[in-house]
């Protein structure tokens, strides 16, 4: 039995077999919840309206809070266009456009995950890390194709790194990948 939006990617999966129960896991923050329960069919079973009834559906939905992550680039093509990747995708984005948004976004909104332009500064990067409440957050940087040397200062205070130009799947990956890892 598959249940759900045909706009959204969903797959039903049992849950609680046993019972007909089953969980449709979609594509975004909203979680829904197919109960079947499935009626014998006796034929001593009473039939309603002159039908005999063979199961209920009762659909709960879910909405579960959404990954915050803040982009921060000076280009304002490049923070539309992966706003607009991760809010396909589920996420809640915030942008900011240089170094004092950006430190003031992360302190005061706490994202899960902050894509980081080499543009912006390592300043804000350093900021970041020596902050207890922002200390925590994942930085990703994003730059030009430019190889960053692995033993550098500033390749050291973030935990990944996105080449520009990218694909949807390389920032969805890093993202994931990156939100996933537990901290704190």
């Amino acid at each position: 039995m598959i249940l759900g939006n045909p706009r959204i990617d969903s797959t039903a999966v049992p849950f609680l077999p046993e019972a007909n129960y089953y969980l449709a896991l979609q594509r975004t923050t909203t979680w829904t919840i197919l109960l079947s329960i499935a009626y014998a069919e006796a034929k001593s079973q009473p039939k309603a309206n002159g039908r005999k009834p063979t199961s209920q559906h009762i659909t709960v939905t879910l909405t579960l809070p959404q990954k915050k992550i803040l982009v921060a680039d000076d280009e304002l093509d490049i923070r539309n266009l992966t706003k607009i990747i991760l809010e396909k995708n589920g996420y809640q984005v915030s942008l900011a456009a240089n170094d004092a948004e950006t430190l003031q976004k992360a302190e005061n909104e706490l994202p899960d995950l902050i894509l980081l332009d080499a543009s912006i500064g390592w300043e804000v990067c350093k900021t970041l890390r020596s902050q207890e409440r922002t200390k925590h957050i994942p930085i990703v940087s994003t730059a030009l194709s430019i190889p960053l040397d692995k033993n550098s200062k500033s390749y050291a205070q973030v935990d990944g790194h996105i080449p520009k130009p990218f694909n949807t799947e390389e920032l969805l990956s890093e993202v994931r990948k990156q939100i996933n890892i537990q901290r704190r």
